[in-house]
């Protein structure tokens, strides 16, 4: 007896055909809205912090550096959303090798989680370094510095790219169900891959983030005021030294606490169909609804871009300044442009 796969029976196939209509109109449309103008939120504030740290000297410190990776990060996953939400292969007649590579950057969202991965591995290292400033100053002779950021961002990057690569060509497109599926090679795993990927792509990197992030914090606002409190010269500077770090960590916390909160609804759906198989697509109608499901937690993980940049600038002194006074001089530019736009119309040349 020959041997049917569920997701390419006869029955699946003909469903696929009569239902190739995952989201009515009106659900197209309240998504391509609500991506967009998401995305572009995301990009613009994103693209203003970028363009602040790069273009002034003064912003150009290891923290902001550290910012600048995470923006750039939320600019490129923005920007990766775009071919997710508007590209249907289905509508066009591309085939073979290159609609299965579209498919790795389309369904299968590379640069989406590259750069999910690239902000992850950015926030541990920021946590590590608060980690070693915190609670062993005096130990360490050496601390990330201006100089050092781009080995930061080159292996991020690096990393993230090539620990992603599997991902990316595990998927192929189906030409009869007109739908991008997962095809692994042969002698490939898939599970052994994904407890790979959660091990060393998530799991370590967000324990060592929450393990130095709560150890920093309870040495700052316990061991820190304790000592503080028994200490008799109880030196202006000491307290000052301590409340400096004290902000730095709340920012990191609240970086680390708004990136939690948009991917935990993603990261639950993936964790259920990957690990118990709770979404299984052996289906037409399991296919739709994973869709529809990938769809609607996304949109956390992708808000979370928009939720960056107002924590930036509400937690950077230096960028809501910065950024006060680049809106006040553009103001005053465009004033100034109308005044005398207005100025030179009341006297007519002579002809």
């Amino acid at each position: 007896m020959q041997d049917q796969s569920p997701g390419l029976n006869s029955t699946y196939k003909n469903d696929v055909q009569q239902h190739l209509m995952i989201f009515s109109h009106e659900e197209k449309l309240t998504i391509h809205i609500r991506f967009t103008i998401v995305t572009l939120i995301g990009i613009f504030s994103n693209g203003i912090v970028s363009y602040l740290i790069i273009r002034i000297r003064k912003l150009r410190t290891t923290n902001n550096l550290f910012i600048l990776n995470l923006a750039i990060s939320d600019i490129v996953a923005c920007l990766s959303m775009y071919p997710f939400i508007y590209f249907n292969l289905s509508e066009t007649s591309i085939q073979g090798t290159t609609a299965n590579a579209l498919c790795g950057f389309t369904e299968g969202l590379y640069g989406f989680f590259v750069a999910a991965l690239v902000s992850l591995l950015t926030l541990s290292v920021l946590s590590i370094s608060r980690y070693l400033g915190i609670n062993h100053p005096l130990k360490i002779t050496w601390k990330f510095e201006v100089k050092h950021m781009k080995w930061v961002f080159g292996l991020s990057w690096l990393l993230s790219v090539g620990f992603l690569i599997p991902n990316l060509i595990s998927f192929k497109y189906d030409e009869i169900l007109k739908l991008c599926i997962r095809s692994w090679a042969s002698g490939v795993n898939p599970l052994i891959y994904f407890i790979f990927t959660g091990i060393f792509g998530v799991f370590l990197p967000l324990s060592s983030l929450l393990f130095t992030y709560i150890t920093s914090l309870y040495t700052l606002w316990f061991k820190g005021r304790l000592s503080i409190s028994r200490s008799k010269s109880n030196s202006v500077a000491s307290k000052c030294s301590i409340k400096v770090k004290q902000r730095a960590l709340k920012s990191l916390g609240v970086l680390v606490l708004t990136y939690l909160i948009c991917w935990s609804p993603f990261a639950t759906y993936w964790f259920l169909s990957v690990a118990i198989g709770k979404y299984s697509e052996s289906s037409y109608e399991d296919k739709r609804k994973s869709i529809r499901i990938t769809r609607l937690t996304l949109f956390f993980a992708v808000f979370n871009t928009v939720l960056n940049p107002i924590v930036y600038a509400y937690k950077s002194r230096q960028l809501r300044s910065t950024f006060k006074l680049l809106i006040g001089m553009r103001v005053h530019a465009i004033l100034n442009l109308t005044i005398s736009s207005r100025t030179s119309s009341n006297y007519p040349t002579d002809t």
